[in-house]
């Protein structure tokens, strides 16, 4: 929890995050793409946007759940309420 609450007030640190969050960017539009290269997900908005909004939302939302944010995401249910965004946005369905 440190870096989050340092990361927008240091320079090194900004430099720090920005990188680590490009390279989740990164392997999560090569992800999406290879997914739609072998027609599991659908071709639908840039895989480099939608991959810039998942990664920025999961960012936020769990900024918000561990800095006990008002209204937050139950720590538990995180994970759950993330990746069924995540599955729904990248393949178009909820999976089974």
């Amino acid at each position: 929890l440190a870096g989050w609450a340092s990361r927008p007030t240091t320079a090194e640190m900004q430099s720090m995050w920005s990188k680590f969050t490009q390279k989740w960017i990164d392997y999560t539009t090569d992800s999406i793409q290879t997914e739609r290269d072998r027609n599991a997900a659908p071709d639908t908005v840039p895989a480099r946007d939608l991959a810039i909004a998942l990664n920025l939302m999961n960012e936020r939302t769990m900024f918000a759940a561990y800095a006990a944010e008002k209204d937050s995401i139950a720590h538990d249910q995180i994970v759950n309420t993330l990746a069924h965004i995540w599955v729904t946005s990248i393949y178009g369905t909820a999976p089974n």
